[in-house]
């Protein structure tokens, strides 16, 4: 069965593979250009990757969309896996369930300067998107995981030369980490080594100049992360019943507090900003500023905190996007239910004009941690 005008093929919803499978097998679509697959997954996902295989094969078409991360149905890291990538040379957006660390170290190019370069895989890939869910999360895996994403990002963006037309940068990369909230130790201490790092590095390039430590800012941001997203706004956000009015009331008395704290710092005497990001203040105090919990009968007092929150993210907007173009990947934690977390690995192309980047750094989602590289 040809379908010559078909562009957009979407598959699965409720079906297994091997439903997919007879269909593929009965499909030729030389127009096709984006391709979702939604799918219970079993032991049919070999088959499946086969037979998109040989419908590609049979269609001469050239996939630029390619999504399935909704489940493991494709065989990542099989031959034909590597086969349906070879025949879509023009394959910009990448969606897949799971990572397979062959594909990543295949996605690394390779230096420029090498005698003889192999060809690259993906040349024209732009978007990213991998929803893991690990068996078996380890601190171990997820560094593994990270450390080859890094240098893939790294090859793909920083080592292309810019006369060379050949190999397009990539623009987004996300990794989300469904996990257990048991496993939370493994993601801060993680972060609180890159934080230790970082500071380290920081200190020594600041040396020498008339500017506050550093550490007094991560300080700040840290008890500010802590107090009014761990300790308060999760337990309103997850914890039946909702407070009464005046545990409101209170909540919004020390938030006050916090943000007197903040209106202290005078961010031009420090060498940077990026503990107020890495701990997400700025998008803490914007999802303050648009919330209305707790605010049936809303006071002035009230509304007078969040003018104050708002004419601070203001006043610290220029120094928080210059930082900002320093740190373009970084690590989050979703609250996404009380029994689960969603760790979002997201990069962020310094080729982002300020107000998308501002969007990115002030994003109202009640983040629980945040790292950057």
């Amino acid at each position: 069965m040809t379908l010559s005008k078909l562009t957009t093929l979407h598959l699965g919803i409720d079906h297994p593979p091997t439903f997919l499978v007879s269909c593929l097998d009965l499909m030729t679509l030389p127009s096709l250009t984006a391709l979702h697959i939604s799918a219970v997954p079993d032991r049919s996902s070999r088959a499946l990757t086969s037979a998109l295989k040989e419908m590609l094969g049979r269609s001469g078409c050239s996939l630029q969309r390619l999504e399935a991360i909704d489940s493991d149905v494709l065989d990542i890291g099989s031959s034909d896996f590597f086969d349906i990538l070879s025949l879509s040379p023009n394959l910009s957006h990448l969606g897949l369930y799971s990572v397979d660390m062959k594909f990543l170290h295949e996605l690394i190019l390779e230096p420029i300067t090498m005698p003889q370069p192999s060809p690259s895989l993906l040349s024209t890939l732009k978007t990213l998107d991998i929803r893991w869910l690990p068996r078996g999360f380890t601190e171990s895996s997820v560094r593994e995981v990270f450390s080859v994403l890094l240098r893939v990002i790294s090859s793909r963006t920083l080592g292309l030369d810019a006369e060379d037309t050949s190999c397009s940068a990539l623009e987004d990369v996300k990794l989300l980490c469904i996990r257990r909230r048991a496993d939370t130790s493994i993601l801060s201490s993680m972060r609180q080594n890159q934080v230790t790092t970082q500071m380290e590095i920081r200190e020594d390039i600041s040396a020498g100049e008339s500017l506050r430590p550093l550490a007094e800012l991560y300080d700040l941001a840290s008890k500010f992360e802590a107090g009014f997203c761990n300790r308060r706004y999760q337990r309103i956000r997850y914890n039946p019943p909702p407070p009464d009015v005046n545990e409101y009331q209170w909540l919004w008395r020390n938030f006050d507090k916090e943000i007197q704290a903040l209106e202290s710092i005078d961010l031009s005497q420090y060498a940077n900003t990026d503990a107020l990001i890495l701990w997400d203040v700025p998008g803490m105090l914007r999802y303050f500023i648009e919330s209305t919990e707790g605010q049936s009968g809303q006071t002035t007092k009230i509304d007078s905190v969040k003018e104050r929150a708002a004419e601070l993210l203001g006043k610290w907007r220029p120094f928080l996007l210059r930082d900002a173009r320093k740190l373009s990947v970084y690590w989050r934690i979703i609250s996404s239910d009380p029994g689960n977390d969603i760790a979002q690995f997201h990069f962020v192309p310094k080729s982002r004009g300020d107000e998308e980047i501002w969007q990115s750094i002030t994003d109202p989602i009640l983040r629980l941690e945040a790292w950057y590289e």
